[in-house]
This record gives C-alpha cells, sequence and structure tokens, in this order.
C-alpha cells in the first residue's frame, strides 16, 4: 500500500509541475503590453504588406495573411480565407497606386496586436484596423483587415 501511495504522490507532484510550468509559460505568452520590438516588428510586417499592395506584388501582401484571416471591406460581406481574399482584390480592387499610411495608432497584448491608421491610395482617403497574431517562431501575420471609407454615404 506504500507503495502505490508513493506512485499516486509522486504522480501528483509530476502533473503539478507540469501544471506549473505551463501556467508560467502562459504568463510568458501574455505579456500585458506590446513590446518595443513587437511594435517595430509589427510597423514592418504591415509596412511591407502595404508596400507590396502599392506596388500589385500580390503575392507577396498575401503572404502577410494567416491561411484563416478576414477581409472586411465597405458595403460587401466578409471575405473569409487567402484564396477567397486573393481573388476579391485581384477581380474587384484591382492595384492601389500611391498606397500610404499615417496616423499609426498600436495596441495589443497576448500575442495580438492592433493597428489603426489611415491610407491614401490612389483617390482613396480611408481608414482602417489590421489586427495581426503572433505565430510560434515569433512573427506576426495579418488575421483580419477591416476598412471604412471617408467619402461621403
Amino acid at each position: 500500500m506504500k507503495s502505490l501511495l508513493t506512485y499516486i504522490g509522486a504522480a501528483g507532484l509530476i502533473v503539478a509541475s507540469v501544471l506549473a510550468a505551463s501556467a508560467a509559460r502562459a504568463d510568458d505568452a501574455c505579456r500585458p503590453e506590446l513590446s518595443d520590438a513587437d511594435i517595430a516588428a509589427i510597423k514592418e510586417v504591415v509596412k511591407i504588406w502595404s508596400d507590396s499592395a502599392g506596388s500589385g506584388a500580390y503575392k507577396k501582401w498575401l503572404s502577410y495573411f494567416t491561411e484563416d484571416a478576414v477581409l472586411m471591406p465597405p458595403g460587401h460581406a466578409s471575405i473569409k480565407g487567402k484564396a477567397a481574399i486573393s481573388d476579391f482584390v485581384q477581380k474587384d480592387v484591382g492595384p492601389l497606386t500611391n498606397f500610404t499610411l499615417t496616423n499609426w495608432q498600436f495596441d495589443g497584448a497576448c500575442g495580438v496586436g492592433i493597428v489603426s491608421s489611415d491610407f491614401v491610395a490612389g483617390a482613396l482617403k480611408d481608414k482602417h484596423v489590421v489586427v495581426l497574431h503572433r505565430q510560434s517562431d515569433g512573427s506576426w501575420l495579418i488575421n483580419r483587415v477591416i476598412y471604412n471609407t471617408n467619402a461621403p454615404s
């Protein structure tokens, strides 16, 4: 009986250790705010992503989206997934010229980054919110984009 209790006690200690280690990793992964390095990485991703859109480099532009990304344009149903986003942009939007971002704002925590900014693309003067997720390798990819127009309705 004593050896059975010893095994049960040892198993309990192992489980408690695993749970404690998992909790510690979760605390590390869920920092309460974005670090300066996170903001720099997110800004770089969004800059390359927007430059790619402005030059018509759709494959590169699309590579910055997660597989389950969602694009939410004004006056249109949500577009879900990379393939659907690619089709929509190539068929319905076309190349964006002189694409520039201004008035950047950053927020986020726990592996989620949020960028809001104004943008100009040709004659468009609009605004958008981009949600990024930190990947397991530490990189950032875009998971949601919602934008709307400043044009009067």
